[in-house]
């Protein structure tokens, strides 16, 4: 247990240390508000790094991005939505900011909006799977649950090979209240890709939250095995 609780320790000293960095250019100011908003999970920490950054950079679509991702994550949806449009207005070719922008207007019931952004990342990434699953959750809110499911199932057999994919057909059946169907969902996604930590580690909590504790720590141990620095999987062994 105090092996897997080293890699967090480590990175809550690496996170100090962002917090008083001063960046010496905008890459530098983009990549500390980033680490902070996701990797640190400090979003608080993330906007004032970020609100400087974009008084000396104004025009530089990336900042407003990574602001709006860290405002999303403290929920100022208002905030979020603003930042986004502003980055798209800079760079209107940015398959990421349609993509975090459609969750915003998700979460704010604007499910038509939601919808065109997932409608533009399709036009910007035809090979790109993250409209499904956008439609799926839009479908999903609007407590459509066949068609939601069926969405993810038609990008699983686009991508039946992509751990991220299959991972998110087994959350949907998971929101929508189909548990069973769910773990049987993993369990197809670990024999189709036995080597993503991901997915292991993510049947690894399924299994802890029913009890299952050998399954679980073996799934987490593989996890761990695949990606030593997959400190969900750790945090989820020490458990």
């Amino acid at each position: 247990v105090l092996k897997d609780t080293e890699g967090p320790e480590a990175m809550r000293e690496y996170c100090k240390s962002l917090e008083s960095s001063r960046p010496r250019d905008r890459g530098e100011a983009m990549s500390i508000g980033r680490n902070l908003g996701s990797r640190c999970l400090a979003p608080g920490k993330a906007i004032e790094s970020l609100t400087e950054s974009i008084e000396r950079w104004p025009n530089w679509a990336d900042l407003y991005y990574w602001r709006g991702f860290s405002r999303f994550r403290l929920l100022d949806l208002e905030g979020g939505l603003a930042d986004l449009d502003r980055a798209i207005e800079l760079a209107p070719e940015s398959r990421g900011s349609f993509d975090q922008r459609a969750w915003i207007r998700l979460r704010l019931g604007d499910y038509e909006g939601a919808l065109a952004d997932a409608d533009r990342i399709s036009e910007l990434s035809p090979r790109s799977y993250a409209d499904e699953w956008l439609r799926s959750r839009v479908l999903l809110r609007r407590d459509r649950i066949e068609d939601a499911i069926a969405e993810a199932d038609r990008a699983v057999e686009a991508w039946p090979a992509v751990d991220t994919v299959r991972w998110r057909r087994v959350d949907i059946l998971r929101r929508a209240g189909r548990l069973d169907e769910s773990l049987k969902a993993l369990d197809e996604a670990v024999d189709e890709v036995p080597r993503s930590a991901m997915l292991l580690n993510a049947r690894g909590w399924f299994l802890l939250m029913r009890g299952r504790l050998e399954e679980a720590l073996g799934d987490l141990n593989q996890a761990i095995e695949l990606d030593p620095t997959h400190l969900s999987a750790r945090l989820n062994r020490s458990r």
